[in-house]
């Protein structure tokens, strides 16, 4: 299971998000004209930790979740939920551990679309 996968089974899973945004959860964006309130997510940044001549098996990721509302309540809640979802929590399957935690909020407005935007960043520590 990558690292994706497991953002998604997070997500997905809780049923407090579930009953706000339904399935509406997508990797890199959502297709244009999608129902509101849905959430993307992206990693922006993988950095592998080996040594020389060696593969990696711990990454870390940057991961930007990114929630979009048309009500500032609504994405407020759902700010405070994904965060729930991810800070200092470990997920472990199998032969994987995935250590994440909390990093920052940022806000924004999205004036064409009339949609309230927020990311919320979190660290993944990924150990195949």
């Amino acid at each position: 299971m990558k690292v994706e996968e497991i953002i998604f089974s997070i997500l997905s899973s809780d049923s407090d998000i579930a009953g706000i945004v339904s399935d509406n959860i997508f990797p890199l964006r959502a297709a244009q004209g999608k129902q509101v309130p849905f959430i993307t997510y992206i990693s922006t940044n993988i950095e592998p930790n080996s040594g020389k001549n060696e593969k990696s098996v711990h990454d870390t990721y940057l991961i930007d979740i990114d929630i979009f509302s048309d009500g500032f309540a609504q994405i407020a809640t759902l700010v405070d939920l994904v965060r729930n979802c991810f800070e200092a929590v470990t997920f472990t399957s199998e032969s994987i551990l995935c250590d994440f935690d909390f990093l920052t909020i940022k806000e924004d407005y999205k004036n064409d679309a009339q949609l309230y935007n927020k990311t919320v960043s979190i660290i993944a520590h990924y150990k195949k």
